[in-house]
């Protein structure tokens, strides 16, 4: 049992590297798609498409936020994840967070 993984250096530089590149690929991701939602929405007046585009923004939003931390001190991620949390109850995230509050083991 030496080869245990609590003993195992993690590289936190490798890994914060490795955060913010995957945060900036989905962030381009959001940002291009939110891009083309807002443009064919107000082409074609859908509502849904501008839905679709809002909930875009806000998914790019939570990604610049949790690219802004990384690296940051633990109370600075904190108060971010605070932020999303309470932000997020109005998105449609209500349901999940009581099932996790609840201990759903549909989950």
């Amino acid at each position: 049992m030496s080869d245990s993984c609590c003993q195992v250096q993690i590289d936190a530089g490798a890994l914060e590297a490795r955060q913010r590149r995957v945060l900036i690929f989905v962030l381009a991701i959001n940002a291009v798609t939110f891009f083309m939602m807002i443009t064919a929405a107000s082409l074609s007046g859908s509502s849904s498409l501008l839905s679709g585009a809002l909930d875009n923004f806000g998914d790019a939003v939570t990604y610049a936020l949790s690219l802004a931390v990384i690296g940051a001190t633990c109370a600075a991620k904190a108060r971010v994840a605070l932020f999303k949390l309470r932000h997020c109850g109005g998105c449609g995230c209500s349901n999940s967070m009581a099932d996790i509050q609840h201990g759903n083991p549909n989950l």
